[in-house]
């Protein structure tokens, strides 16, 4: 029972005391311009946009790099294999000009799907210089725009020259190997 006096007290003395609080404006809050401080946080997520756009595209730069250069790497290796085996099949006596031409056209097309993927990777090293920050002037932002579809297109160009060696590899100097063999077969 005292405990529910006492609280009863309490309550009436806050609600009188709040009543003349509000009444006095003791609590009013005054407007503070905010307007720099607006500036200043759309300027720190302006950088990290920035920020998270630049490792975009080093990811993709890393990624098309190493890509490139593994296949460029495999490719190399295949050619000097099919070199190798020219020379030894000419040593023996096998007639050898068709898989040497078709060698050399192999090694153009390594070469331009090596060219392409080269100039991609490149490009995405020069987009992420534009890669769209707070003070960028418009010029910038559309050299960014320009740059990065440029390198999309370089990356599913060099893509299409990658399946094109692929497939001459497959269609035309595996058959050519096929004949070295069946030479071998016919000498014997």
């Amino acid at each position: 029972m005292k405990k529910t006096l006492l609280f009863i007290l309490c309550l009436s003395i806050m609600a009188t005391l709040s009543f003349s609080f509000a009444e006095a404006n003791i609590f009013q809050i005054p407007e503070i311009d905010l307007s720099g401080v607006n500036a200043a946080i759309q300027n720190v997520a302006n950088q990290e946009k920035c920020k998270g756009i630049r490792t975009k595209i080093g990811n993709k730069y890393s990624s098309v790099k190493l890509a490139g250069d593994q296949s460029y790497n495999k490719f190399n290796e295949v050619s000097a294999n099919i070199d190798e085996l020219v020379a030894k099949a000419s040593e023996k006596g096998y007639n050898t000009t068709k898989i040497k031409q078709d060698s050399e056209t192999f090694k153009y097309h390594i070469n331009e799907y090596h060219t392409k993927y080269v100039y991609a990777s490149n490009l995405l090293k020069i987009a992420a210089m534009f890669a769209g920050c707070s003070n960028a002037p418009l010029q910038d932002i559309n050299t960014f725009k320009t740059t990065i579809s440029t390198a999309r297109n370089s990356i599913k160009e060099s893509k299409n020259l990658l399946k094109d060696a692929k497939s001459y590899y497959r269609d035309v100097i595996r058959q050519d190997i096929n004949v070295l063999s069946q030479q071998k077969y016919k000498e014997q």
